[in-house]
Protein backbone atom coordinates (compact mmCIF):
# COMPACT_ATOMS: atom_id res chain seq x y z
CA UNK A 1 0.00 0.00 0.00
CA UNK A 2 1.47 3.35 -1.29
CA UNK A 3 1.48 5.88 1.60
CA UNK A 4 1.26 9.38 0.49
CA UNK A 5 3.56 11.96 3.04
CA UNK A 6 2.16 15.51 3.24
CA UNK A 7 4.07 18.50 2.49
CA UNK A 8 5.81 20.21 5.54
CA UNK A 9 4.08 23.21 7.12
CA UNK A 10 7.14 26.17 7.98
CA UNK A 11 6.80 29.72 8.96
CA UNK A 12 10.20 31.41 10.10
CA UNK A 13 10.87 34.67 10.75
CA UNK A 14 8.44 37.45 9.51
CA UNK A 15 5.57 36.28 8.06
CA UNK A 16 2.81 38.05 5.34
CA UNK A 17 0.72 39.43 7.91
CA UNK A 18 3.83 40.94 9.96
CA UNK A 19 5.50 42.68 6.95
CA UNK A 20 2.09 43.98 5.52
CA UNK A 21 2.13 47.91 5.12
CA UNK A 22 6.14 47.54 4.44
CA UNK A 23 7.56 48.04 1.57
CA UNK A 24 8.82 43.78 0.94
CA UNK A 25 9.81 41.28 -1.87
CA UNK A 26 8.34 38.41 -2.30
CA UNK A 27 9.70 35.43 -4.15
CA UNK A 28 7.33 32.38 -5.22
CA UNK A 29 7.68 29.01 -6.06
CA UNK A 30 4.97 26.19 -6.57
CA UNK A 31 5.84 22.81 -6.84
CA UNK A 32 3.56 21.42 -9.20
CA UNK A 33 5.63 21.14 -12.15
CA UNK A 34 9.27 21.19 -10.09
CA UNK A 35 11.26 18.34 -11.37
CA UNK A 36 12.28 16.37 -8.26
CA UNK A 37 9.25 16.76 -6.60
CA UNK A 38 7.27 15.31 -9.55
CA UNK A 39 9.83 12.23 -9.75
CA UNK A 40 9.19 11.37 -5.88
CA UNK A 41 5.46 12.23 -6.67
CA UNK A 42 5.47 14.74 -3.92
CA UNK A 43 4.61 17.74 -6.09
CA UNK A 44 2.31 19.79 -4.03
CA UNK A 45 3.10 22.91 -2.07
CA UNK A 46 4.09 26.35 -1.80
CA UNK A 47 7.16 28.75 -0.91
CA UNK A 48 7.12 32.34 -0.20
CA UNK A 49 10.13 34.17 0.29
CA UNK A 50 10.15 37.85 1.72
CA UNK A 51 13.18 40.60 1.42
CA UNK A 52 14.01 44.00 1.68
CA UNK A 53 13.73 45.51 -1.39
CA UNK A 54 17.20 47.91 -0.50
CA UNK A 55 19.14 45.24 1.02
CA UNK A 56 18.21 41.85 -0.49
CA UNK A 57 18.31 40.72 3.58
CA UNK A 58 15.99 37.79 4.16
CA UNK A 59 13.32 38.62 6.55
CA UNK A 60 11.16 35.70 6.61
CA UNK A 61 9.71 32.40 4.70
CA UNK A 62 6.15 30.39 4.69
CA UNK A 63 5.74 27.03 3.24
CA UNK A 64 4.12 24.23 2.40
CA UNK A 65 5.95 22.30 0.64
CA UNK A 66 8.03 18.42 0.07
CA UNK A 67 10.97 18.28 2.24
CA UNK A 68 10.28 21.69 4.31
CA UNK A 69 12.14 20.76 7.08
CA UNK A 70 15.15 20.84 5.02
CA UNK A 71 14.60 23.82 3.23
CA UNK A 72 13.75 26.39 6.71
CA UNK A 73 16.65 24.26 8.46
CA UNK A 74 18.06 26.50 5.13
CA UNK A 75 16.21 29.31 5.46
CA UNK A 76 16.82 29.30 9.26
CA UNK A 77 20.55 29.89 9.27
CA UNK A 78 20.34 32.25 6.43
CA UNK A 79 17.22 34.48 8.67
CA UNK A 80 19.65 34.45 11.42
CA UNK A 81 23.23 35.04 9.87
CA UNK A 82 21.25 38.04 8.13
CA UNK A 83 21.95 36.61 4.73
CA UNK A 84 20.85 38.67 1.59
CA UNK A 85 19.07 36.87 -1.65
CA UNK A 86 22.62 37.08 -3.74
CA UNK A 87 24.11 35.25 -1.04
CA UNK A 88 22.16 32.53 -0.95
CA UNK A 89 22.41 32.02 -4.80
CA UNK A 90 25.75 31.96 -4.46
CA UNK A 91 25.33 28.36 -2.78
CA UNK A 92 25.26 25.23 -4.76
CA UNK A 93 21.96 23.84 -5.93
CA UNK A 94 22.51 20.36 -6.37
CA UNK A 95 20.56 18.59 -9.25
CA UNK A 96 18.25 16.70 -8.86
CA UNK A 97 16.93 18.04 -4.95
CA UNK A 98 13.65 19.41 -4.23
CA UNK A 99 15.92 22.47 -2.94
CA UNK A 100 15.68 23.78 -6.43
CA UNK A 101 12.58 25.11 -5.41
CA UNK A 102 14.37 27.23 -3.01
CA UNK A 103 16.62 28.52 -5.58
CA UNK A 104 13.69 29.21 -7.68
CA UNK A 105 12.13 31.38 -5.07
CA UNK A 106 15.05 33.16 -4.50
CA UNK A 107 15.65 34.12 -8.32
CA UNK A 108 11.91 35.31 -8.52
CA UNK A 109 12.92 37.91 -5.53
CA UNK A 110 15.80 39.22 -7.78
CA UNK A 111 14.58 42.04 -10.01
CA UNK A 112 17.75 42.74 -12.02
CA UNK A 113 21.31 42.13 -10.82
CA UNK A 114 21.56 44.26 -7.88
CA UNK A 115 17.76 43.41 -7.07
CA UNK A 116 16.73 47.05 -6.68
CA UNK A 117 19.47 48.98 -8.03
CA UNK A 118 18.93 52.65 -8.50
CA UNK A 119 15.36 52.84 -9.50
CA UNK A 120 13.54 50.37 -6.63
CA UNK A 121 10.20 48.42 -7.98
CA UNK A 122 8.29 46.78 -5.29
CA UNK A 123 6.24 43.51 -6.04
CA UNK A 124 5.60 41.24 -9.04
CA UNK A 125 2.69 43.27 -10.65
CA UNK A 126 4.98 46.44 -10.95
CA UNK A 127 8.29 43.85 -12.20
CA UNK A 128 5.33 42.68 -15.17
CA UNK A 129 4.09 45.66 -15.90
CA UNK A 130 8.33 46.69 -16.40
CA UNK A 131 9.25 44.36 -18.57
CA UNK A 132 6.23 44.87 -20.89
CA UNK A 133 7.31 48.58 -21.16
CA UNK A 134 10.95 47.28 -21.70
CA UNK A 135 9.95 45.03 -24.64
CA UNK A 136 7.36 47.86 -26.45
CA UNK A 137 10.88 50.16 -26.38
CA UNK A 138 12.97 47.27 -28.13
CA UNK A 139 10.21 47.24 -30.60
CA UNK A 140 11.55 48.43 -33.83
CA UNK A 141 8.92 50.48 -36.69
CA UNK A 142 8.44 46.76 -39.12
CA UNK A 143 10.30 47.64 -42.24
CA UNK A 144 8.76 47.59 -45.25
CA UNK A 145 10.50 44.87 -47.95
CA UNK A 146 8.03 44.84 -50.48
CA UNK A 147 9.28 46.10 -53.83
CA UNK A 148 9.33 50.07 -54.81
CA UNK A 149 7.42 51.30 -57.71
CA UNK A 150 9.35 54.21 -59.33
CA UNK A 151 8.00 56.71 -62.49
CA UNK A 152 10.88 56.63 -64.90
CA UNK A 153 13.70 54.24 -63.31
CA UNK A 154 13.76 50.93 -61.96
CA UNK A 155 13.83 49.96 -58.17
CA UNK A 156 17.34 48.54 -58.49
CA UNK A 157 19.23 51.68 -59.74
CA UNK A 158 21.29 53.28 -57.85
CA UNK A 159 19.67 57.16 -56.47
CA UNK A 160 21.08 60.25 -58.23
Amino acid sequence: MHQQRMPGAVLLGSDFKALEGKKTLTGEVRFEHQGRARAGQRNKGIMRLYAEPESGRLLGTEMCAPAGEHMAHLLALAIDRSLTVQDMLRLPFYHPVLEEGLRTALRDLLIDEDLCGSRPRYGRASRTQDRRQENDQRKRPSRDHSPKLTVGRRANDPPD
